[in-house]
């Protein structure tokens, strides 16, 4: 299967963001998420579709010979693609709902420790 490696994709966001400060807007983040998630179902669809219809061709001796296991390898890969897609959704909403949960605690942590340099000040 692997000259139908699609590879790993790697895209840098920014280099000016600075992810140990980065805040991100409930409200405003909450449709995008939504959205994404709504695409990755669409996306599972589709993958989903095309295995049924590349083993159908298959199965009813449309395409025969190498090019029979060409289909069925993209028909495996397409089930593949679909199940990580499926994953991805599901591991988008638990991180997005984690960060949620745990940001105000991070704030709390900051603001404490923040609190804590000014009292060490205050007293020395």
């Amino acid at each position: 299967m692997g000259k139908y490696n699609l590879g790993k994709v790697t895209k840098e966001v920014s280099s000016r963001i600075d992810k140990k400060n980065l805040y991100v807007n409930e409200k405003k983040a909450e449709p995008i998420v939504k959205d994404m998630e709504k695409q990755l179902t669409r996306i599972r669809a589709s993958l989903l579709k095309i295995n049924l219809l590349l083993n159908e061709s298959t199965s009813s001796k449309m395409v025969k010979g190498s090019r029979a296991t060409v289909f069925k390898g993209w028909a495996k890969k397409a089930k593949s693609q679909a199940t990580t897609a499926e994953n991805l959704k599901v591991l988008l909403e638990a991180s997005y709902k984690h960060d949620v949960d745990k940001y105000p605690i991070k704030m709390l942590d900051d603001r404490i420790a923040e609190l804590e340099k000014k009292i060490m000040a205050l007293t020395k």
